[in-house]
């Protein structure tokens, strides 16, 4: 007889029912308190911490003009999206310019930030050259909507389409 105390295989006649002999399963693999069995078919308690913020809630954008968003346990709110901005010129700005379109008050899905939420922008692509991207802090921005977003460079340019990804970071309570 063997020395094992526990079940871990079971077999009838030629057909095996149960087999733990295989199996890699380890207390820190377990959320903290979930039970299982090891491969000897000894039982083993979970010991890996739960973590004190997830995800409750998200949503993943259906169109183009909508956000993607998360809300976590700790009361972090996030929203991104991709978004393409058309600039047909730009105004000259001291040694700069400044592109004459912007992507201004787009508005955050309800009730997603209770405050405003700081920004974030990528110029992700262009075939127009090369900008600056940055939101200007007097030009809107809250709880409910984005702030402006204007593209900087050293020269004028022609009309083209920049490619952004845009990011806010707040709180939902």
């Amino acid at each position: 007889m063997a020395d094992n105390p526990y079940v871990n295989k079971v077999v009838y006649g030629t057909t095996t029912l149960l087999d733990l002999t295989s199996d890699t399963v380890a207390p820190a693999d377990l959320t903290l308190g979930v039970t299982a069995h090891d491969r000897s078919g000894a039982p083993i308690v979970g010991t890996m911490p739960i973590p004190s913020d997830y995800i409750i809630e998200h949503y993943v954008a259906q169109t183009t003009s909508e956000w993607n968003w998360c809300k976590w346990n700790s009361g972090k709110a996030e929203a991104w999206k991709d978004y393409d901005l058309y600039v047909s010129g730009w105004t000259s700005w001291g040694s700069m310019y400044e592109s004459n379109q912007y992507a201004n008050s787009l508005a955050f899905p309800s009730g997603l930030f209770a405050a405003t939420p700081a920004p974030s922008v990528t110029l992700r692509y262009c075939d127009g050259g090369y900008a600056l991207a940055g939101f200007e802090n007097a030009g809107g921005g809250s709880a409910s909507q984005s702030h402006n977003l204007y593209l900087l460079r050293p020269t004028s340019a022609s009309a083209s389409t920049w490619h952004l990804f845009i990011y806010y970071l707040g709180r939902w309570q």
